[in-house]
C-alpha cells in the first residue's frame, strides 16, 4: 500500500483536508475518481458532494447575476445566428 492509498483509503476526515491538495495536483475529475475507488456507496456520495460544494455555493450565491449574464449572452444576435445554424444542421442530419 502506498502513501496515497493510505491517506485516501481510510475514508472520513482524512479525505477532507487532502482532497484540495490532490485536486490542485492532478485535477478535479481524477481526484473524484481516486477518492471513489476506495469508498463505495455512501462514501461515494459524500465524496462527490465534498468535491462539488464550493462550485455549487458560488453558483447559488451569484444566481441573479449569473442569470442576467446568461440572458445577455444568449440574446446576442451573433449567438442567436449560431444557434439557428446549429439547429438547421441537426434538422438536416435527421433527414
Amino acid at each position: 500500500m502506498n502513501m496515497f492509498d493510505e491517506i485516501v483509503g481510510g475514508g472520513g476526515r482524512r479525505e477532507i483536508w487532502f482532497k484540495d491538495t490532490i485536486a490542485n495536483t492532478v485535477g478535479h475529475r481524477t481526484t473524484e475518481l481516486a477518492l471513489e475507488l476506495r469508498n463505495r456507496t455512501f462514501n461515494r456520495t459524500i465524496t462527490k458532494s465534498m468535491m462539488r460544494k464550493l462550485t455549487i455555493d458560488k453558483m447559488v450565491s451569484n444566481r441573479e447575476s449569473n442569470i442576467k449574464n446568461f440572458v445577455s449572452f444568449i440574446t446576442r444576435d451573433s449567438i442567436q445566428k449560431s444557434l439557428r445554424m446549429y439547429m438547421e444542421s441537426l434538422r438536416k442530419r435527421k433527414v
